[in-house]
């Protein structure tokens, strides 16, 4: 694959490419969703594949090819990915402090 940083088997390319559909649809389901609560989890895998691939490219820099502008996208990939887990997980931690402010009292009709 020509636009890829480092060498791909079809195989593997197939497996990658699932991998961040995944990812896009989740980070889509997360926006129309609009609930900081209900997208947690997913939050919490952004951040956890950010900083495992990050953890990836620098343990094996020398198999990117960092002259290739498909280098710094996937770079720029990952970073988008970490931003969002990260300002979910900022907009949960909102959400839940500002829960005090809900009244807990149910209103019932007689």
């Amino acid at each position: 694959m020509a636009l890829w940083p480092w060498t791909l088997t079809p195989l593997t390319a197939r497996v990658i490419a699932s991998a961040l559909l995944t990812i896009g649809v989740t980070a889509i389901a997360m926006l129309r969703e609009n609930d900081f609560r209900r997208s947690r989890l997913a939050a919490i895998a952004f951040v956890g594949y950010g900083i495992l691939q990050a953890v990836n490219l620098f343990r094996f820099p020398n198999e990117v090819a960092w002259g290739q502008i498909g280098a710094w996208l996937y770079v720029a990939l990952l970073l988008m990915i970490l931003v969002t887990g990260i300002s979910f997980l900022l907009g949960l931690r909102k959400t839940s402090a500002s829960e005090d402010d809900i009244p807990t009292e149910i209103i019932s009709e007689d």
